[in-house]
Formats: C-alpha cells, structure tokens, sequence
C-alpha cells in the first residue's frame, strides 16, 4: 500500500462552538490546500518524504486562512501518518500539528 496521511482538524474546547459556527477548516500539504471537516479525519496518498502541513480556518466571507503554522513531517515508505491539528485557546493563536501514531508498514507481518 502506498504512503498516506491522515490530518483531523479539532477545535480548542472552549472555542470550539464559536468555530464550528463561524469557520471552516483547512488542510494544505505541500501548498495544496483542502477543505476539511472538524473531528472527521482528511486522508490522501503522498508519496514517502518530507511533507510541509499546515491548517488553518477562513471565517465566513473571509478569503484568507488564519492560523496557519507550517511544520514538516517525514512520512515513511508504506507507512500512514496519522496528525492532530489543534488551534489555542485564543482564535489569534495558530494550529499546532502534532504526530499522533507511528504506525508500522503495511507489509510487516511480524506483529
């Protein structure tokens, strides 16, 4: 199976009702961004390498994505690497991105 990242997006708890009303995630790897859902899991193939990820939200009528703090990952051959993106506390705070699995190749059967 091919290489694959898996992104979910969630909002801080005490912001999350003001954000789920107002705004709309994002996901952008490697500069190519995507919409995403809040708690629903994004997933795409990538090839195995370094990955730039970042999310954001764009608040309705609002063009530009806020909160954004690109990090790199390194997504392994056969592997699927599995992210958290969480705004702060405050709505000015940006998305930290952290790596929440390390999951082993598809092919290894010595588990």
């Amino acid at each position: 199976m091919p290489s694959s990242l898996v992104i979910t997006v969630r909002p801080h708890w005490i912001s999350s009702a003001f954000l789920r009303v107002f705004a709309k995630p994002f996901v952008s790897v490697d500069g190519v961004e995507h919409r995403a859902q809040w708690g629903v899991p994004w997933k795409s193939v990538v090839e195995a390498g370094d990955h730039v990820v970042n999310a954001g939200v764009r608040y309705r009528g609002s063009e530009s994505l806020m909160g954004q703090s690109p990090t790199t990952f390194i997504v392994g051959e056969n592997h699927e690497t599995t992210l958290i993106a969480r705004n702060g506390l405050l709505n000015h705070t940006p998305f930290s991105i952290t790596k929440i699995l390390e999951n082993k190749p598809y092919n290894d059967l010595t588990s």
